[in-house]
């Protein structure tokens, strides 16, 4: 099963001398696979493209990188073993910073899926159709790509957003809700 990268594909990549016959070469490779692949296989693969660039809160926070290559001494105060133990990802909190990510990702992600609702008859549908577009087409482009869940942390301010109009949806729902059946109740007769 391959990962995410692949040395191969990389060196395979930069066997060739000119960026023409660079991408001439991956382009009958990627076409090759896709026929290998079948129609099946290519969903199963966008599928499990989907889950690596969306299904991580911490956007593979100490998955990848060498930033924590050199871990220096901490101060002596009790802070630092605190964030330490939330934060490092063989801390004895670590498991509780990645649950509470994964929640509040999954609530954004949910969220702005709900703002899709509102893009057509809202009052600035111009701009919110903008941001979807741009949310489908940044996936499409990851899709293509390398995908990889750390590419999508610069565009945190996109989904908040989203976010933000899909709890304003439901919040006129329920306000909808509320006004049918409050319409339907019988009014009380003052006495």
């Amino acid at each position: 099963k391959k990962g995410v990268y692949s040395a191969e594909d990389v060196r395979y990549s930069r066997s060739f001398v000119t960026a023409s016959e660079r991408t001439q070469a991956n382009i009958a490779v990627g076409k090759q696979r896709l026929q290998e692949m079948g129609f099946f296989g290519t969903l199963k693969q966008l599928a499990q493209k989907m889950l690596t660039l969306y299904n991580d809160g911490t956007f593979a926070w100490g998955k990848e990188g060498n930033f924590l290559q050199t871990v220096f001494d901490p101060p002596n105060t009790k802070t630092a073993p605190f964030l330490r133990s939330i934060y490092y990802p063989d801390g004895s909190r670590y498991l509780y910073f990645t649950t509470f990510e994964q929640f509040i990702w999954l609530m954004i992600l949910l969220l702005g899926a709900a703002g899709l609702f509102s893009s057509f008859s809202h009052k600035h549908a111009k701009i919110l159709n903008i941001l979807w577009l741009t949310w489908i087409g940044l996936t499409v482009f990851e899709l293509l790509f390398e995908v990889r869940a750390r590419y999508l942390y610069t565009n945190v301010p996109l989904f908040c957003v989203l976010a933000a109009v899909g709890i304003e949806n439901i919040r006129r729902l329920f306000c909808r809700i509320t006004e049918k059946l409050s319409a339907r109740l019988p009014a009380k007769k003052s006495v």
